[in-house]
């Protein structure tokens, strides 16, 4: 009898190992591994235009120069200097000795002579010293120049034009020889410089202006 019992109780537990081990089977085979893959970020690209390099536009400077002429005398600018070189009659602002200034875009200069004798410098065929505040000054490169002669009644005419061999030197010829006695000039030069091949002067570079 009590063999009996335990051959019984061998064989609920085994049949209790069993279904044990069935379930834990299941359990195991219901399970779902799931793996994440990572997260991959775009990062957009950005085309930048490419860069364009315009031409630079030419610089425009003008000159007001306003004397008392009598005669004939060169106006002799290089840099931001201004002098006159004078040939015939009384210098600029000398007629009869007296002193008047030489206007450069509005500021007064009293140009300095060498002492002749002759308070007029009567035909001196003799240099001024130089007005040195110019601003801004002349381009030591080539330009494009026009006269505009405002008051007047002579010949105005650039004589010369800047180039490197004469040290970038722009020179205006004031010819009032054909008057008699002084007048007052006023003129504009206006300059144009910026990818020029050799300076040159407009059409009208040699222009008059008479008083009736």
């Amino acid at each position: 009898m009590r063999r009996t019992l335990l051959i019984s109780a061998l064989g609920a537990l085994v049949l209790g190992v069993a279904a044990c081990s069935s379930g834990q089977s299941e359990v195991e085979s219901t399970t779902t591994t799931t793996v994440e893959s990572p997260t991959t970020t775009q990062t957009p690209t950005t085309t930048q235009p490419p860069t364009t390099t315009l031409p630079a536009g030419p610089t425009v400077q003008s000159i007001h120069v306003s004397a008392q002429v009598d005669g004939r005398s060169l106006l002799v600018i290089r840099g931001n200097e201004v002098g006159w070189a004078h040939i015939d009659w009384a210098a600029p602002g000398r007629h009869q000795g007296s002193d008047f200034p030489t206007m450069i875009n509005g500021e007064k200069w009293f140009p300095v002579w060498p002492d002749t004798g002759d308070p007029a410098l009567l035909h001196c065929n003799c240099e001024s010293d130089f007005f040195d505040q110019l601003d801004p000054s002349l381009p030591e490169e080539p330009v494009s120049v026009s006269v505009d002669l405002v008051i007047g009644r002579g010949l105005v005419c650039v004589e010369e034009l800047p180039t490197a061999e004469n040290g970038w030197t722009l020179i205006v010829d004031f010819d009032d020889n054909s008057g008699g006695g002084p007048v007052t000039y006023y003129v504009i030069l206006t300059l144009e410089s910026g990818d020029l091949e050799a300076s040159t002067a407009n059409d009208t570079d040699c222009v008059t202006l008479r008083d009736d």
